[in-house]
């Protein structure tokens, strides 16, 4: 028997500081069913383990306009196969298009972004469909304390219903010192609140990091994210 293991990540720069290529590629042996057999090793043979294979491609572009705004456009590929699995599961394909525009907080700043995934499973007619947008004002209050309100519109096709309507938030920015960082956010979506919470703290000999969130999201994104360029 052979368990293949890959786990791959790569940039190309085709332009330099604007246009850029990630590519990865993630493939694992996971368990089926939590209830069925799962031994530690691979030596012992079991029919809950299956093959889990992602592959993502991720043209995107950005750059800046002046010395205080900056934009950054993302087209993230995703496909998903399942492999030796116990029973026929189907393939998975996730297009997510991404665009964002800021303008730096001098006191005040604003943001816009346009957020546009699409998922499609073989052998499906169905397709599921989420498409949100969004512009927010930023004030800085000081250089360590950063608050924001957001306001928006959101549209969700799924196979058994669809969902429309305003979305709204706010959050805050915190940054006491150079090793705390608080960033909180929270916003009113389709499904009820949203929220994204983030603490760490670093010390000489340690970091200390707390994570609270609720949204939407897959496995396979992410399982093959990758960090967007930074500019």
């Amino acid at each position: 028997e052979f368990y293949p293991s890959v786990n791959l990540r790569g940039q190309l720069e085709v332009v330099e500081d604007h246009f850029f290529i990630d590519a990865s590629a993630n493939v694992s042996q996971t368990f089926y069913s939590p209830f069925g057999a799962r031994p530690t090793g691979l030596s012992n043979a079991t029919d809950n383990r299956y093959t889990y294979q992602t592959y993502q491609v991720s043209p995107y572009l950005q750059g800046n306009i002046g010395s205080d705004i900056s934009w950054s456009i993302r087209n993230d590929n995703t496909w998903t196969t399942l492999n030796t699995t116990p029973e026929v599961t189907d393939d998975q394909y996730i297009n997510r298009l991404f665009a964002t525009i800021n303008r730096q907080p001098q006191p005040f700043g604003w943001g816009a972004d346009i957020d546009r995934t699409e998922y499609r499973f073989e052998d499906q007619a169905n397709k599921q469909l989420l498409f949100l947008a969004r512009a927010r004002a930023v004030w800085r209050a000081n250089p360590q304390l950063e608050l924001f309100a957001s306001a928006g519109y959101e549209d969700n096709q799924f196979p058994l219903f669809d969902s429309s309507g305003a979305i709204y938030g706010a959050g805050v920015r915190w940054r006491p010192t150079d090793r705390t960082t608080l960033d909180t956010s929270w916003e009113h979506r389709f499904f009820g609140e949203s929220y994204n919470v983030l603490f760490e703290h670093r010390r000489p000999l340690s970091v200390w990091t707390v994570r609270a969130s609720r949204s939407l999201s897959s496995y396979p994104e992410l399982l093959a994210r990758l960090p967007e360029g930074a500019f």
